[in-house]
């Protein structure tokens, strides 16, 4: 005599069909290893916590933001850039309470876009108030003007995408989730340490600009020299509490994440430091009305994903190939040669802009000695 065939599992027939309108849990279906969690609440308050873990370094990306653009030096255009600053994070926080999720952050952007610029608009023209108003604009001779700039930026904004989340996509499909996690955890706070040292010329740039339209050389290397000691030591020290410190910060939130290993975190932090040095001296060019780096850089960020793409999938170097790319790529030309370009261009040499002593500007009213 047959026995009684076994209850099929919730949810289905006992050919082992799924009955229509069902939804089954990972432990009903059928054949599959029933070893689970018994709790899955745990999981999801995971999910919930790294939400709001993201939301957290967004918002101090945003702060981090808006200190840069407050910073001394900048004048109008420091409160115009940092009120923008200042609306795109309230608008984002109120649509995070409202449970937009990722929807806020466009929506966040573009609204305080809109309101920063009318009101920067507005602070434009009443400075200009008592300026008689200049005449209409032929829209064919504006776009003249504007084009040849116009496609040089797209271009070195496209090729710096491909180094930004190049790396990231081939990550993600080559070497799968957990690495992506681990090489992501390491990047994003190196690019918070560029951003942090950067702060340190970038409030000088308007300034700069009035000193290469006078030709005044020795006044824009004055004002230079420190700040730019002060970035590199700021980013030197940063990174070496990034290389101590930062593998055991994962460890101790209990995430069950990783960084990077010294070894490999050394290497991205001296990149970034190279790569910060590079945007300082052709940022100085393009203040000068000229981009000779255009093509140089594309092609450094082309090779750079080749590079790393090759690393990842014919070596067993991991995440380290997506770290020795862009080191490589930059190393065969870009990052040594327009430091050299760029102190020339404002008539001195790379050693003799970093070290030697600039004399303050006499009083106008002292009697010589």
């Amino acid at each position: 005599m047959r026995g009684k065939p076994p209850s099929a599992p919730h949810g289905c027939t006992e050919e082992g069909r799924v009955s229509p309108g069902t939804a089954l849990e990972d432990d009903d279906v059928p054949g599959r290893d029933r070893r689970v969690p018994q709790n899955r609440q745990p999981r999801r308050k995971a999910y919930w916590e790294r939400d709001n873990r993201i939301d957290w370094v967004t918002n101090s990306w945003l702060l981090r933001n808006v200190y840069t653009e407050q910073e001394p030096g900048l004048g109008g255009h420091a409160n115009s850039d940092g009120n923008l600053r200042l609306v795109q994070l309230a608008v984002t926080a109120v649509l995070l309470v409202c449970g937009l999720g990722l929807l806020r952050m466009p929506l966040g952007t573009s609204v305080g876009s809109l309101v920063g610029r009318s009101w920067a608009r507005e602070k434009c023209l009443q400075l200009l108030a008592g300026h008689p108003s200049p005449g209409k604009a032929d829209p064919k001779n504006l776009l003249t003007i504007l084009w040849p700039n116009s496609w040089r930026t797209g271009a070195l904004v496209v090729a710096g995408y491909l180094t930004a989340n190049g790396n990231t996509h081939i990550c993600a499909y080559v070497l799968g989730l957990r690495a992506t996690a681990e090489y992501g955890l390491s990047a994003q706070p190196v690019g918070v340490i560029l951003g942090m040292s950067g702060v340190w010329t970038l409030v000088k740039w308007p300034m700069v600009g009035q000193f290469l339209a006078r030709h005044d050389f020795q006044a824009l290397r004055r004002v230079l020299q420190p700040r730019v000691w002060l970035q590199y030591l700021s980013c030197l020290s940063m990174a070496a509490a990034l290389i101590v410190c930062g593998p055991y910060l994962p460890k101790g939130f209990g995430s069950g994440k990783q960084m990077l290993s010294p070894g490999w975190l050394c290497l991205m932090t001296l990149d970034s430091l190279l790569l910060m040095q590079f945007s300082f001296w052709t940022t100085l060019t393009l203040a000068q009305n000229r981009l000779p780096s255009l093509w140089p850089t594309v092609a450094t960020n082309v090779l750079s994903l080749v590079l790393s793409l090759t690393l990842v999938r014919l070596t067993s170097l991991g995440t380290g190939g997506l770290v020795l790319g862009p080191l490589i790529a930059g190393c065969l030309f870009n990052y040594w040669f327009w430091p050299t370009y760029g102190a020339r261009s404002v008539g001195t040499s790379l050693s003799g802009f970093l070290f030697t002593r600039q004399n303050q500007p006499s009083a106008p009213n002292a009697v010589p000695g």
